[in-house]
Parts: C-alpha cells; structure tokens; sequence
C-alpha cells in the first residue's frame, strides 16, 4: 500500500497525507481589501473618516429644544434647486394642454404660465397643516394636569396637618 510505512512486526507505524513530490506552493496572499484608489497613493492607506460641516447661524424650533444654528450638507438639498445654480428657483410642475396654447402669442403663453405657477403655489399652501392647534391643545392639557397635581397635594397636605 502506498502512502503506509510499517516496521519488522508488521503494524503501522504512521500514514503519509502528501504523495511523494507534492509540496505547498509558496504563494503570497493578500487578504486586505482594496478599494478603487491603488495601493500605493495616501487615499488608500488613510481614507476620510469625517468631514468638518460649514454651520449657518438661524433660530429653529422655540422654547426647551430649539437651537440657534444649521448645518449645511453638501449634495443634500433634496431636488429643492434646479440643477446647474446655486440656491436657483425650486423645481416646479406645470402642465400646459395643446387646447390652451392653441391662438396665444409669447405674451399669452407667458400669461397662462403665470396664472398656473399662482394656482399651484396656492394649492401648496392649502396643503399644509397648521399644527398651531394641536400645539395650544397640547399645552392647555399639560397645564391642567399641573393644576390637578398640584390640587391634589395641596389637599393631602392639609389633610395630613389636620388635628383633632
């Protein structure tokens, strides 16, 4: 048998794993990831871990959590500016029929464009909830419920200093 090597007695004294002229190649592997840059520029061996945000001085929120500054996120304005200009218009939707522009000169195409923009801008500030309600409610419920504690102690306290 290949691969046994047994002595005098006759008993196995061990097994060969490798076939004779068989040996590890000697290969050297590389178990780093690596990223798009090569190897051997900065960028690769000390990639960006933060980046330092420009902060712009404006009064958010009021009372206990509002906060007097914003930070600007670079690429992160959220399709709100037409592409190619900075802080530009926002974008806006505006459908003009065939029907409507049949007969009209450049000032009337202008015109109708006018009215529409006015008509949208209108529905968009139909569409938005004022929550100054909610927020009175809110408040009026918290205050009542102060009262009430307050109440409550004052009467268990007069309770308790009673004595006969």
């Amino acid at each position: 048998m290949a691969g046994i090597a047994t002595d005098a007695t006759g008993i196995a004294t061990g097994i060969s794993s490798l076939q004779s002229g068989l040996e590890t190649p000697d290969v050297a592997l590389n178990l780093r990831k690596q990223g798009d840059s090569l190897a051997g520029t900065e960028s690769a061996q000390h990639p960006q871990l933060y980046t330092v945000l420009e902060q712009r001085k404006a009064s958010v929120g009021t009372g206990l959590l509002g906060t007097d500054h914003t930070y600007v996120i670079p690429g992160a304005d959220g399709g709100k500016h037409k592409p190619g200009t900075a802080g530009g218009a926002p974008d806006v939707e505006v459908t003009l029929s065939p029907e409507e522009l049949e007969g009209l000169d450049n000032e009337g195409i202008r015109a109708l464009y006018d009215a529409k923009m006015a008509a949208a801008q209108q529905a968009a500030k139909a569409e938005r909830e004022d929550f100054s309600d909610m927020v009175a409610r809110h408040a009026a419920s918290q205050k009542r419920k102060i009262a009430e504690r307050a109440e409550t102690r004052a009467a268990k306290k007069q309770k308790d200093s009673f004595k006969f």
